[in-house]
């Protein structure tokens, strides 16, 4: 009650409902159809204190899939206290303390991780404590997550691993950048120990052209375990620009040795990653970016792998427009393990906006795969979304 002036509520919230094919073409049935509705409501709060000190948290009221009667039969669920059935359990998003601590700005807690404009990590949740501040116009940044535990070292074959970061953003001439350095240590058996990550970005303007860019750079495993026993390198330069109401957009991604991207990152395809960590995609099909060579324990193969995409979108009105094309292809020449495909793909979407935070939406994809390694394995995929979302 001391500080109930001081408390901010907001939140935001999602239907959709969605149809997935995945056809492999030497089969005289469909491999995979999937279709049904999904549904998401959060609500976050920030409770101010005295001293500048605040807790920022958000709460996942509701986060399932329509199952009709048997709603809440399924994990992750709780009995309900007035009602004849189950409900879905209520979750933390995130949650952490946030104080100035001599200068500087610390977080501690659950909080929400993002790099790179989504190459590197998208949407993750991590077990952090983070102290951040500005010198000059740049902002740096020092942080631990604590990427995995156990209550006994002596016997768990995860082990103890955490993740130390240093890195800086800022703006120059307009253009935004940043860059990251990271190294994991832990116990020996830990699947990322002594594995680094290096990871610049820009983000600016040339003339009328937008630019975008960003290399991730992991490699330093040396467990038999460990992910990218050697380097992986992948990077990607996105250009756009306007044409009156038009917005016109190209993109190029390249992977060597299985170099690491976000699931969640935009290739301009629901097909293809656009899947982050904490916003799961109903249509995903395929992914770009791997984790490296694999350690001596496992099949130690690593992808090589370039993506091409166009996209004009527009918007009149209320209402938005937009459509994009893909490309892209695969290559491991590991014996055993070879593989040799390439992906098109097609997509077209249309919003309306009902209100200022509320929005229609119908989105839609085809694609094919052909298969250069295995005979009778081409697939053909189609997926659309029909939904609503509003913040609050």
């Amino acid at each position: 009650a001391a500080f109930a002036g001081d408390v901010s509520w907001g939140g935001d919230a999602n239907v959709e409902g969605f149809s997935l094919i995945n056809d492999l073409d030497s089969t005289a049935t469909t491999d995979v159809k999937e279709r049904g509705y999904s549904q998401r409501i959060r609500l976050k709060g920030t409770f101010k204190t005295d001293g500048n000190v605040s807790v920022n948290t958000r709460l996942i009221l509701n986060d399932s899939y329509w199952t009709g009667d048997n709603q809440g039969s399924t994990n992750n669920t709780v009995t309900g206290v007035y009602e004849n059935s189950t409900n879905d359990a209520v979750a933390v998003d995130y949650g952490y303390i946030q104080a100035p601590i001599v200068g500087w700005t610390f977080r501690f807690g659950r909080q929400v991780a993002n790099w790179a404009n989504c190459f590197l990590t998208c949407d993750d949740r991590r077990d952090r404590i983070l102290a951040m501040k500005r010198i000059g116009g740049t902002t740096v940044i020092l942080l631990n997550d604590k990427r995995a535990s156990s209550t006994n070292d002596e016997t768990s074959p995860n082990g103890e691993g955490d993740l130390y970061v240093a890195a800086a953003v800022g703006v120059v001439s307009g253009w935004q950048w940043g860059l990251l350095g990271g190294i994991w240590k832990g116990e020996e058996s830990y699947i990322l120990d002594d594995v680094f990550s290096l990871s610049p970005y820009v983000k600016g303007k040339i003339g009328g052209v937008k630019l975008e860019g960003a290399v991730n750079i992991l490699g330093g495993g040396n467990s038999s375990y460990a992910l990218f026993s050697d380097t992986g390198i992948s990077a990607y330069l996105k250009a756009g620009m306007e044409l009156g109401t038009i917005n016109l957009e190209a993109q190029g991604i390249i992977v060597s040795d299985g170099g690491l991207i976000a699931g969640g990152f935009d290739t301009f395809t629901m097909l293809v990653n656009n899947n982050a960590d904490n916003n799961q995609s109903n249509t995903n099909v395929q992914n770009i970016g791997g984790l490296g060579k694999y350690g001596a324990s496992y099949y130690g193969y690593a992808d090589d792998e370039w993506m091409i995409g166009a996209r004009v979108s527009t918007k009149m009105g209320k209402i938005g427009l937009k459509a994009s094309a893909t490309y892209m292809a695969l290559d491991n020449d590991y014996a055993g393990y070879q593989e040799d495909w390439t992906l098109w793909t097609i997509d077209g979407g249309v919003t309306y906006a009902v209100a200022k935070t509320t929005e229609l939406y119908l989105n839609a994809a085809f694609g094919g795969l052909d298969d250069e390694t295995t005979a009778n394995a081409d697939r053909d995929y189609s997926a659309a979304t029909l939904g609503i979302n509003t913040t609050f």
